[in-house]
């Protein structure tokens, strides 16, 4: 089945697109489609919306990065690799939350979405050419370590308080280590 993608779709018709997607890959015991991914997440709507649904929803085939994903995520360095990169923090920073509030099945899927960000993370950096992807991670690490760079406002729009901040440098740790 073919999915139209509209050229600037909204955040919320990016994440029904997503949707439609992903259940019209279970449908056909087949692989999300490469060029459909690139088209959308070549707009910062559609890049936060297909991360909201492929990262997050249960049944996703993100828990494996897959050679077409990448690649089309890849073709959009700048509308996927800032989401990303929050992606791995902002989720991880969440179980801090949800287990504050006793939810642990929340907690559960917000470490999964953590976890998922993280492997398409490595998985774009082992492809090579992924300089701007590696300075994103360099730069939400020095903002969780020394409080300094390009995330500092981040951080601090959101609010995040240090047991959080601890809990998103791990997240992001064993990527760092990774680019040596």
């Amino acid at each position: 089945m073919t999915i139209t993608i509209p050229d600037a779709p909204s955040f919320q018709e990016a994440i029904a697109l997503t949707n439609k997607m992903m259940q019209a890959a279970a449908d056909s015991n087949g692989e999300l489609e490469s060029g459909a991914i690139a088209k959308l997440t070549s707009s910062i709507n559609g890049s936060r919306g297909f991360f909201v649904s492929y990262l997050t929803v249960e049944n996703s085939p993100a828990s494996q990065p897959l050679e077409p994903v990448l690649a089309a995520l890849a073709s959009n360095p700048d509308t996927v690799n800032d989401i990303l990169v929050k992606n791995v923090v902002m989720a991880a920073a969440m179980t801090v939350t949800h287990g504050r509030n006793g939810d642990e099945a929340m907690v559960a899927a917000s470490q999964r979405t953590s976890d998922r960000s993280a492997a398409h993370v490595n998985g774009l950096l082992a492809r090579g050419g992924a300089a701007a992807l590696e300075k994103a991670v360099r730069h939400m690490d020095e903002a969780l370590s020394y409080g300094a760079g390009n995330y500092v406002g981040f951080l601090e729009k959101w609010g995040y308080d240090d047991e959080q901040r601890q809990v998103m440098a791990r997240a992001i740790a064993p990527i760092m280590n990774g680019l040596g």
